[in-house]
């Protein structure tokens, strides 16, 4: 599996190189040459070629879109490090750190037009196809990062409206990839759809996880600032688990550390907020929802119309997106 999945990184990384090829003004390309090429996991270019290889057998013509979706992933990036005032990403300085708000302002939008110039090699109809399945997402995408914003601004939220959020915010494009990888290989919509609702449950485990990390993981690997959803008071499923199910002194304290006018230093605030996560089990309970939306893909999976062989691959790349490090 490892090394089918660094052929598709490979193959990915080695298009995009040759795709980074604009120049001038260097202070508007040169910051997206910079940011495609700090890393990432490739994993919404990986599920499209992946797909488009296993129903098609035909790689290259699933390489113009899957740089067309690692593009606008990378201007959500961008811009979501302003909104958040992140430093690094991927272990790198953020592109406004790197140079200043206003180019990354410019250089997010640029990306984002760019996206969708790579669609322009595909048939009139296919592009059509493309192009309105982009469209959809990229609405969804902002409607998500929205609600994001406005959960981190008060007091609680509810499980179903998190849910919710990372669908619009990660899951969409995850599935968009999917969906666009399925079409290429010349599925109908309604199989396609089948790899629509897989990507829908994987980016909300795989965001799940990535809450998880943020708080739980490891520096040096997760390539970000430990603590930094605390820091910004997004309300998570930790934070969820934890507001429901604490005690009433637990509750105060985690709604006085949240509170945007609270004058605790960041390192206290993250360790007393992990301290009472940690109390009342809110980090178990995040695996265990990981490990249900793990169990959909799974059904989803073996829905597809592929050889079970097939299915085998998509399970363990599963596996291997869900149970990460960083």
């Amino acid at each position: 599996m490892d090394v089918l999945i660094l052929k598709y990184e490979k193959l990915f990384n080695d298009y995009l190189d040759e795709n980074l090829n604009f120049n001038d003004p260097k202070n508007l390309y040169g910051p997206i040459k910079y940011f495609m090429r700090i890393g990432g996991k490739r994993v919404r270019p990986v599920l499209l070629i992946m797909t488009c290889d296993i129903l098609r057998k035909n790689i290259n013509k699933a390489l113009p879109a899957a740089i067309c979706v690692e593009f606008l992933h990378n201007f959500t990036l961008v811009h979501d490090d302003i909104i958040d005032r992140s430093k690094l990403r991927r272990g790198k300085q953020t592109i406004h750190e790197k140079w200043d708000l206003n180019t990354a302002i410019l250089s997010g939008d640029l990306m984002n037009i760019l996206s969708y110039q790579f669609l322009q090699p595909y048939s009139d109809k296919l592009f059509k196809k493309l192009s309105i399945l982009l469209n959809e997402t990229s609405v969804k995408l902002c409607v998500g990062q929205q609600w994001d914003i406005d959960y981190s601004q008060i007091e609680k939220t509810t499980r179903s409206n998190y849910i919710e959020m990372i669908r619009y915010k990660t899951s969409e494009l995850i599935a968009c990839s999917l969906k666009m990888g399925a079409l290429i290989g010349g599925l109908s919509n309604r199989y396609s759809d089948l790899f629509y609702e897989y990507g829908i449950n994987l980016g909300i485990a795989f965001q799940i996880q990535d809450d998880y990390l943020d708080i739980f993981g490891r520096k040096k690997i997760f390539g970000k600032k430990i603590g930094n959803d605390i820091l910004e008071n997004k309300k998570t499923l930790l934070y969820i688990n934890t507001y429901e199910s604490s005690s009433v002194n637990d509750k105060k304290e985690l709604i006085k550390l949240y509170s945007s006018t609270n004058n605790i230093d960041s390192k206290t605030k993250i360790k007393r907020v992990k301290e009472i996560f940690l109390k009342n089990g809110a980090d178990k309970k995040v695996l265990k929802d990981i490990m249900k939306y793990q169990k959909k893909c799974y059904e989803l999976i073996n829905n597809f119309p592929i050889e079970d062989i097939k299915k085998k691959l998509y399970k363990n790349l599963t596996d291997k997106i869900l149970f990460r490090e960083k």
